[in-house]
């Protein structure tokens, strides 16, 4: 049996919360503006992004874009980016692509993407994470994520899952080959 301590330790591990900032591309998020009023557009944006060296992104307060569902693609500053490509831009290697969880009516929209550096998003994410005994002389551990949008709180915490599993798996195995 593992102490829950050395577990909340683990799980605020740095490589496991930017693995997760990585995997759901957290330091790229989608907002959407109504007047005086941003929103993070996480299920509502018809479209995620994604850079391919997150880690030297160039960060971006506010990128103003609008996606055409009629011409499937991005217009940001006057210039139109298809979906599903790579494409070499101020900020980085950037690739805008449908979001899954989007059920949203076609049309044209306006948003804006913010670039946060991932050791930004990972500090942001570990003061919003709390790992907690269920109980006092429990080893089960509870998680907690406070989040504005629940179902982007509920990608994390199971992303938080999935990495702290799968390097638990290659540590055992690592242990193995080692004996």
């Amino acid at each position: 049996k593992k102490i829950v301590e050395n577990e909340n330790e683990v799980i605020h591990f740095k490589t496991i919360l930017t693995e997760v900032v990585k995997d759901l591309h957290l330091y790229a998020p989608i907002y959407e503006k109504d007047r005086l009023i941003s929103r993070p557009a996480y299920i509502t944006s018809p479209v995620t992004a994604e850079l391919s060296q997150p880690d030297s992104l160039i960060p971006a307060k506010e990128i103003p874009f609008t996606f055409s569902s009629s011409h499937n693609d991005v217009s940001i500053a006057n210039q139109h980016y298809p979906l599903d490509q790579w494409l070499n831009t101020t900020w980085g290697l950037i690739r805008f692509t449908n979001n899954p969880l989007y059920h949203g009516p076609s049309g044209t929209y306006q948003y804006y993407l913010s670039l946060i550096a991932v050791k930004k998003a990972v500090n942001d994410l570990a003061d919003r994470l709390d790992v907690s005994a269920s109980g006092k002389l429990s080893s089960v551990i509870d998680l907690t994520l406070n989040d504005a949008v629940p179902e982007r709180g509920e990608a994390i915490v199971d992303d938080v899952i999935n990495v702290y599993n799968h390097i638990s798996i290659a540590d055992k195995n690592q242990l193995a080959a080692n004996t």
